[in-house]
């Protein structure tokens, strides 16, 4: 959504070694919302691509047309085009919408190694965190999921030795669309 800032939230049509280049009009307040007051969700006509890896511009997607069928960052310089860059001073990102969906599925504890499987969206943007512990240091490994499914096995860590049960613990951290969340399960060795 964009915000007010001091530099004025104009919109750029490329973004290169620190420079801005190709100035159009400036977004209103707000742009990026529903309106009204209390929304904080998005239309679909507007999205974030991006932020650049400095930090300073954030690529935005705006096809949303006002009643004249123009931007309305339309400055008389021709049309502004869908894909443009902003400030990032002068965008704030609406938090997460949508839960990932992690679950496990599977899960078993045979000799030194512990097998699991799930599911989460296939959309996500970040490996998962799978760890095992009995009470002391855990094993931690990453994994990416395939096709919304993830499947992979993890060593039991040491202070495990000797012990009947343990805690599966599978986490995501969270990406602009999707909450973070952590699914839990209690393994029996068999």
């Amino acid at each position: 959504m964009i915000t007010t800032c001091p530099t004025g939230s104009f919109v750029y049509g490329n973004y290169a070694n620190g420079r801005f280049s190709n100035k159009y009009g400036a977004l209103p307040v707000g742009r990026g919302t529903t309106g009204g007051p209390g929304v904080t969700s998005g239309y679909p006509q507007f999205g974030w691509r991006y932020k650049t890896s400095d930090g300073q511009a954030v690529l935005i997607k705006d096809t949303g047309r006002d009643m004249g069928g123009r931007s309305p960052a339309f400055n008389n310089r021709g049309s502004v085009p869908h894909w443009v860059f902003v400030r990032s001073a002068c965008i704030r990102q609406n938090p997460p919408q949508f839960g990932p969906g992690l679950r496990i599925l599977k899960a078993s504890w045979h000799g030194t190694r512990v097998s699991l499987s799930g599911k989460v969206t296939n959309a996500a943007q970040h490996p998962l965190r799978v760890s095992f512990g009995c009470g002391g240091k855990r094993a931690v490994k990453r994994k990416r999921e395939r096709k919304g499914r993830f499947a992979t096995s993890i060593k039991r860590p040491a202070g495990c030795k000797g012990k009947s049960r343990g805690r599966l613990r599978v986490s995501y951290p969270g990406d602009p669309r999707y909450k973070p969340a952590t699914a839990t399960r209690t393994v029996h060795k068999k």
